[in-house]
């Protein structure tokens, strides 16, 4: 994703300033620059204004005397609905006392007198800008929350470049709080926050997005060349960090032992995560309300598979050949895909991900496993088969398909297609890449197959 400048989301903010009303050259200055202005210049006023009025910026002249002015700061600071209200001393004069105490106090920024108009109106906008951000973020992770995001993605909706939104959401999780309470259902968001962060680091893009809905719900936003990767480490770091939220007897167990509403015993296993993958790679997407709906219908699919798991959106604008793989009933008569992995996330996403595209995978813990079921294709995650690369290139050299996992076979590579039998495909793998690769193959096998039919149909007219 691109870089982008984030701008304060209200268009008419709103400044209360403290000075004599008499002196009208900052209602003007801060008027002809689009702001609403509140003048007063009765300091115990000030609290009471700010209160009703809820403004973007307090600012105090020096009508006030310095203790005065101190002890209207205090005051705001006290007030929690006005506490976070970012607050400007103007001064002609002030010793250094009078400013180390005013910081201490609360107050933001000072502003020499005389001051020239253009830094002037820079600092105000840079304590808007500032005071917007903050009051954005999440208090918990630090990220930035509902406006933000929302702001988010209308800019990557308006940007018409491809993107991935992921939607990450902590199944099971109430039971965390309920058992545990809610400081220890603080530490798995904070942990799944990390988790996340880590995830865009390793292998996202330098300007990708993150942010907190509230909860245990996340936003990412990042291109859809990057989306398999990013879920992939997020699901293999969080079943290997989560169990350790969870006291070492229901650990080793595998769920929390609890009682419904009814009085019954009932067992709530170790949390899961869900991520709904909402792209615009095969329709466009013109509303940001948009995401957000497509991202419930896939998070309610993945919710219903009892583990962890990325579901993508494969929906295309309506065209018949846009339609998912899985409602094309041509496959259904093929052989099914043998899966050679020891990797336990791969073994759990693979399948599910590549059956919404029609195919019916297979994991196999052993090669010997995957040959036996005479496979119309066979993939193997070659870190799986460093014991029988032999037979690996046996079967494919026989010119059989195949899909290798890391394109590195021992001393063997295939960086590049070996005719129409091998592709390969780097790890975290691009499981929709490996969609494509099992289609062409299939299509491959059924246009051969038809061949055949009909040179025996010939023959036997013959």
């Amino acid at each position: 994703m691109q870089g982008h400048s984030q701008g304060v989301s209200r268009i008419a903010q709103r400044i209360l300033v403290v000075d004599d009303p008499s002196l009208a050259s900052l209602r003007v200055n801060f008027t002809e620059a689009g702001y609403d202005v509140i003048m007063t210049q009765e300091g115990p006023s000030v609290v009471r204004l700010a209160m009703r009025e809820r403004p973007d910026l307090i600012i105090l002249n020096d009508v006030l005397t310095a203790s005065d002015r101190l002890e209207v700061v205090r005051e705001v600071r006290r007030n929690t609905l006005i506490a976070h209200v970012p607050i400007m001393i103007f001064t002609a004069c002030g010793s250094t006392e009078d400013l180390v105490a005013a910081l201490d106090a609360g107050v933001d920024d000072f502003v020499q007198k005389p001051y020239a108009h253009g830094e002037l109106m820079a600092r105000i906008r840079a304590q808007l800008r500032r005071s917007w951000q903050e009051r954005s973020l999440n208090p918990l992770t630090g990220l930035p929350g509902n406006t933000t995001i929302e702001a988010e993605f209308k800019r990557v909706v308006a940007s018409k470049r491809p993107f991935a939104v992921i939607y990450a959401d902590i199944d099971n999780f109430k039971s965390i709080n309920d058992a545990y309470g809610f400081l220890q259902g603080d530490e798995g968001i904070k942990l799944l926050a990390t988790i996340v962060l880590d995830a865009l680091r390793r292998f996202g893009n330098p300007y990708d997005f993150v942010g907190h809905i509230g909860g245990d719900d996340f936003v990412v936003c990042t291109t859809p060349d990057k989306a398999d990767a990013v879920c992939q480490h997020i699901i293999r770091l969080f079943a290997a960090d989560v169990p350790f939220l969870y006291h070492p007897l229901d650990r080793a167990r595998g769920y929390i032992a609890g009682f419904n509403r009814q009085g019954q015993e009932v067992r709530h296993t170790v949390a899961t995560i869900s991520l709904a993958v909402v792209t615009n790679e095969r329709r466009e997407i013109e509303s940001h309300w948009e995401i957000g709906e497509i991202a419930a219908e896939l998070k309610r699919a993945a919710k219903q598979i009892p583990h962890s798991i990325y579901i993508k959106d494969l929906r295309g604008a309506g065209k018949a050949e846009d339609a998912p793989l899985a409602e094309r009933p041509d496959f259904l008569s093929l052989p099914p895909v043998a899966f050679v992995t020891k990797d336990n996330i791969l073994a759990l996403v693979t399948p599910t991900i590549l059956k919404r595209h029609g195919f019916d995978i297979r994991v196999c813990d052993s090669l010997d496993a995957a040959v036996n079921l005479a496979p119309a294709v066979l993939i193997v995650d070659t870190e799986a088969v460093t014991e029988d690369r032999k037979e690996v290139l046996s079967w494919i050299k026989a010119g059989r398909p195949t899909i290798l996992f890391d394109s590195q076979l021992g001393e063997v590579s295939f960086d590049s297609p070996l005719g129409m039998s091998v592709a390969t495909l780097s790890k975290p793998v691009n499981l929709s890449e490996c969609a494509q690769h099992l289609t062409n193959f299939y299509q491959h096998i059924l246009a051969r197959t038809r061949q055949n039919i009909i040179s025996i149909a010939n023959n036997e007219g013959t």
